[in-house]
């Protein structure tokens, strides 16, 4: 009888610990189709103001980039 009981508990400690790989695994998917997500959504918006930006208006938007961090470091 305590044969049994162990079985169970050493059951339920494994099916516990698969769940719980289960879940990292694919919380590990989902931050990675959102990582991916998120590499082609910047370069969708890179692509889109490469086209529309002039090299003026690039040039224009990167000094205002630098100034800001420049702001915030000091």
């Amino acid at each position: 009888d305590q044969a049994r009981v162990d079985l169970e508990k050493s059951i339920t400690r494994r099916l516990a610990a698969a769940e719980e790989q289960i879940g990292s695994a694919q919380a590990a998917a989902v931050k990675e189709v959102r990582d991916q997500a998120i590499v082609i959504a910047i370069a969708a918006a890179k692509d889109v103001i490469a086209k529309k930006m002039t090299a003026a208006e690039g040039n224009a938007l990167i000094d205002s980039a630098i100034a800001d961090v420049d702001a915030k470091l000091h």
